[in-house]
This record gives C-alpha cells, sequence and structure tokens, in this order.
C-alpha cells in the first residue's frame, strides 16, 4: 500500500535530467524553489484568516496542499526546467483555487460540529458585522426623532 504513495511522491519530486536522460531526485534547493510559494501564500492565508487556531490551520493547509500538488502535477508537463517552473507557479494558482472551496466545506463542517450555522469564519464575522450596522442604524433613528436618547446630559 506504501510503496505507490511512496513512487508517487519519489516521481513528483524528481526532474528530468538533460545528461542522463532520466529523471533524478530534487535537490533542497529545488524542492524549496518549488514549495516555497505555497508555503509563503499558505501562511498568508492562514494569518489572514478570522477566528481560532484551528479555522487558521485549515486554510493554511488547504493552501499549502492544493498549491503544491498543483503545482508539482503541472510542472511534469515540459521536461524543459524553465518551462516546468513557469508551470509549476500555474499549477500552484490552479491548485490554490480548487484548495479553497474544500477549506471552505471543512470550515462549514467544523462550525456545523460545534453547533454553529455551518459558516466559514468570514461569513460569521460578516453576520456579526451586519447586525451591528443594524444597530447603529437603529440608534441613530431613534436619536434623529428624539424617541430614545442614550444620552446621560438628557436623561432628567
Amino acid at each position: 500500500m506504501i510503496r505507490p504513495a511512496g513512487k508517487a511522491l519519489k516521481w513528483l519530486f524528481s526532474n528530468y535530467d538533460e545528461v542522463s536522460k532520466s529523471q533524478k531526485a530534487m535537490n533542497a534547493l529545488e524542492i524549496a524553489g518549488r514549495l516555497g510559494p505555497d508555503v509563503l501564500f499558505g501562511g498568508m492565508a492562514a494569518a489572514m484568516t478570522p477566528g481560532d487556531l484551528a479555522d487558521k490551520a485549515i486554510v493554511g493547509g488547504t493552501q499549502m496542499l492544493g498549491g503544491s500538488m498543483g503545482g508539482l502535477m503541472a510542472g511534469k508537463l515540459s521536461r524543459n526546467p524553465a518551462v516546468s517552473g513557469l508551470l509549476d507557479f500555474g499549477g500552484s494558482v490552479a491548485g490554490d483555487m480548487v484548495a479553497q472551496p474544500v477549506g471552505d466545506m471543512i470550515l462549514r463542517g467544523k462550525d456545523k460540529v460545534a453547533g454553529g450555522k455551518g459558516q466559514t469564519p468570514y461569513e460569521k464575522l460578516s453576520d456579526e458585522q451586519r447586525q451591528q450596522l443594524a444597530q447603529q442604524i437603529e440608534q441613530q433613528v431613534l436619536d434623529a426623532y428624539g424617541l430614545i436618547s442614550r444620552d446621560p446630559y438628557l436623561v432628567a
């Protein structure tokens, strides 16, 4: 069972060598060049996500995994190292786009299990802000018509 997965990973983390006309394993610098942007952008997505640490981990993890797998697989479409790098970049972007709805689905499931409405952290934040805006508008209308005042100097 582990053998096919190991072969797949070995294939993903290899480059075509023009000299020997075969696949050779990527060195650490090549791996960092391919996966570094995916890790960076996954970390940025996690940092900008509202919510708890688990929400951030889900968002960052899905972005990193989707981007890195998409990039590595797209990079295999060419044997030319320069073209392979460009394809890796495009595949990373496509992988991020595929991973985002997957991450949102996981976040909705997490919220539902925790007793919520099944919302992402951004949807929860939007609801909170919408409620705050409605309260502010209601207070402004009441103050404008003098119906209820919460100003301590006007209360007799």
